[in-house]
């Protein structure tokens, strides 16, 4: 389930986190950003799809599926900079791999809660036809 999955991907981000510390590898700078915009967005979400889970309706899924955007664009846009940027600057592979990790789980994380903010919306509110432009 959705959920599960959720707890999974953040256990998967501690696990990366204690293994990066351990190892004494940092993150650039226009990684950090990245990182705090998409966890900015993930955020967001938690507070829209937990505090409304019986309340859910076609504007809060849409302010959800935004979110869920948001991250996706951060996502392709991080990964391909990223990658390109460790082979140009000679950087630290190793802090590449952990920062796709981090935006990989992260992007799941936003992915179930798109679910979950789905499957909470009333069924006369689905009948309405509303579609997410996500993916």
């Amino acid at each position: 389930n959705d959920a599960e999955r959720i707890g999974d991907h953040v256990q998967g981000l501690a696990r990366m986190i204690k293994q990066g510390e351990k190892r004494g590898i940092a993150f650039d700078a226009d990684m950090l950003s990245d990182m705090k915009e998409m966890y900015l967005a993930i955020t967001d979400m938690f507070k829209t799809v937990g505090g409304n889970l019986i309340n859910m309706d076609r504007e809060r899924l849409a302010k959800v599926a935004a979110c869920e955007d948001t991250v996706d664009a951060i996502r392709r846009r991080a990964r391909k900079a990223h990658l390109t940027g460790t082979i140009e600057a000679g950087r630290d592979y190793r802090s590449d791999v952990l920062f796709l990790e981090f935006i990989t789980h992260t992007e799941r994380i936003g992915d179930h809660l798109l679910n979950i903010a789905q499957a909470c919306l009333p069924p006369e509110e689905e009948q309405e036809g509303f579609v997410s432009d996500t993916k």
